[in-house]
């Protein structure tokens, strides 16, 4: 299946303290680690950032959202809107173990429907998801009307909620899903 992805690369970083896809994991950026990883299993990548050509890395296309003060889901938004493709993987940008591996199972579990999210346990990972372009009218009402939650919508939609086992068959979640909120959570890696 031809696929876009989506990194989410626009948050304020406040607890952080600094640009957390600027940080280096053996002296590589987050952002390039998750281009690098995404780059064979997707068609096209787009970076959804506060400023245009930010990155500037090969084989990406930078833009900036219709609604950059209404956090991820405002860079879902975003991206689905500029994507070529119907199903767009979507990751955030201060995830460094992301796993392209996890993102190809999750686009094998799209089809046929409107979302493919991990579920572990009674979590959901909205920022490690496959959206449809079918989303896009339910997220910009939301966007518009209401608190921008990213899983608001998904009462609306079709959403395959892949579960733990499968997950684990491919990745360790511990992994795959941390992020780096924090300085602790970067001294902890």
């Amino acid at each position: 299946m031809m696929a876009s992805g989506v990194i989410l690369a626009g948050g304020k970083s406040t607890r952080m303290g600094m640009d957390k896809t600027l940080i280096t994991i053996n002296n590589e950026p987050i952002i390039h680690r998750i281009v690098g990883e995404l780059k064979s299993v997707l068609d096209e990548l787009i970076i959804v950032s506060n400023e245009v050509n930010k990155f500037g890395l090969a084989g990406t296309r930078e833009i900036m959202g219709a609604f950059p003060e209404k956090g991820p889901l405002g860079g879902i938004h975003a991206g689905l809107t500029a994507a070529a493709h119907e199903y767009s993987f979507v990751v955030a940008g201060d995830m460094p173990w992301c796993d392209k591996n996890l993102a190809q199972l999750l686009l094998d579990y799209a089809p046929g429907y409107d979302v493919a999210v991990p579920r572990i346990g009674k979590y959901l990972e909205p920022l490690f998801a496959v959206y449809s372009k079918r989303c896009l009218p339910y997220v910009e009402f939301i966007l518009k009307h209401d608190t921008p939650k990213i899983t608001a919508f998904y009462d609306k939609v079709k959403v395959n909620y892949v579960g733990e086992a499968i997950i684990r068959s491919v990745a360790d979640p511990d992994k795959v899903f941390f992020n780096i909120n924090t300085p602790d959570d970067y001294s902890s890696i």
